[in-house]
């Protein structure tokens, strides 16, 4: 079988790390399987991610005879990224043989109409009836308790991981915690990303106006990731609808309870069945959450790592996706 990516894994060539491309593309090539980024060739599964590799390249494909599957991770013009991402991704998914959505918020807020700061948007899949759900899936050989780790300053520390800045990624919320927190010198705040570009607390970061908190810049590299994960005691994630966010992933499988935005695809990662890997934050006590994940550590560590083990395994995702594929094939 030979697959057609719909976009670049990323690495340190390109400044950036795309975790599901890389996942995918590690799983195909290990179990025999063909992958390429190159739309002039003939394949037989064209995987669109979004909008990649375009409408006009996936046309053609699609007239020579390949299985066409989207996966779904979201809208464009609620995280604001691109204007006019959402139409054309709703005409590719007007022709795909089979849609994916990350989540079960994805698959809502595709295929209802929903506000965005541009008004009511229409829904951008019509393709519902012939689709399934694949969660993302987190390489659990290098995200791990085990391994090597980075010396930190804080008897707690405290991570938080935003690749690309925004106010919806929450790094407001984090340098408000920290300062709450500022007196005690127990607890240190790490910031690994961009949240220095963030146009409403970006300069305090700049700045250095915490004493409490380390902005690490961009950490590309998914090894040296995992380093700083299971260094730290807690991952502060307060993104806001984010669709299935890898990071919480990774965190999780790695060893660390999760203090979490209570919205998007999130709780459908840290609560399942029995197991609870982190808790939500509340608006009426901003550090009670922590508390309660501190004085019950061991328990969320170990729900964290059977949630990934048992629902969230790379090889779990990528034998979901490999069976999908060669069901669109057979028939």
């Amino acid at each position: 079988m030979k697959v057609l990516l719909g976009a670049d894994p990323g690495g340190a060539h390109t400044g950036y790390i795309f975790p599901f491309p890389t996942m995918i593309c590690n799983y195909l090539r290990r179990h025999g399987h063909e992958v390429t980024l190159n739309t002039d060739e003939q394949v037989d599964i064209v995987l669109c991610i979004a909008s990649k590799p375009g409408l006009d390249k996936i046309e053609l494909l699609a007239k020579a005879g390949a299985k066409i599957v989207h996966r779904l991770d979201g809208r464009y013009r609620s995280v604001v990224k691109n204007y006019d991402g959402d139409e054309e991704v709703r005409r590719i998914n007007a022709i795909a043989d089979w849609t994916v959505f990350q989540s079960e918020f994805v698959k809502q807020h595709t295929t209802e109409s929903v506000d965005t700061i541009f008004g009511t948007e229409a829904p951008i899949c019509s393709n519902f009836e012939r689709s399934s759900i694949i969660y993302n899936g987190v390489d659990r050989s290098i995200f791990t308790p085990e391994g090597p780790k980075h010396k930190l300053n804080g008897k707690i520390n405290i991570l938080h991981v935003a690749i690309t800045a925004g106010i919806r990624k929450g790094a407001k919320y984090v340098l408000k915690v920290a300062e709450l927190l500022k007196n005690n010198p127990e607890f240190h705040f790490y910031l690994i990303g961009n949240q220095h570009n963030d146009m409403s607390c970006g300069h305090l970061i700049t700045g250095n106006f915490f004493n409490n908190v380390t902005h690490l810049g961009p950490v590309l590299d998914q090894v040296e990731l995992a380093k700083y994960m299971r260094s730290s005691d807690v991952l502060i994630f307060p993104s806001e609808s984010d669709y299935c966010p890898n990071t919480v992933l990774e965190a999780m499988a790695s060893g660390l309870p999760v203090w979490y935005h209570n919205s998007g695809g999130t709780p459908e990662l840290v609560r399942r069945d029995k197991y609870l890997g982190g808790v939500p934050m509340t608006p009426e006590n901003d550090i009670q959450p922590l508390h309660v994940l501190i004085e019950n550590l061991a328990d969320f560590r170990r729900d964290a790592l059977s949630l990934t083990e048992k629902y969230f395994d790379s090889e779990i995702a990528g034998g979901q996706y490999l069976d999908l594929f060669k069901k669109l094939l057979e028939s």
